[in-house]
């Protein structure tokens, strides 16, 4: 399970770092603004 869940948060961090350098975001930044993210969640349950 915990590799599945790596394995999406690769692939959501993949798409979200673009974005970030586009709208020029810090990607902390960004990572507050989406902590409502199921995916994102589950990342600080398992830190």
């Amino acid at each position: 399970m915990s590799t599945l869940v790596l394995s999406q948060l690769f692939l959501y961090i993949i798409e979200i770092i673009p974005m970030a350098t586009i709208n020029n975001f810090d990607v902390e930044e960004l990572f507050v603004k989406q902590n409502r993210h199921s995916k994102v969640i589950s990342v600080m349950k398992i830190r």
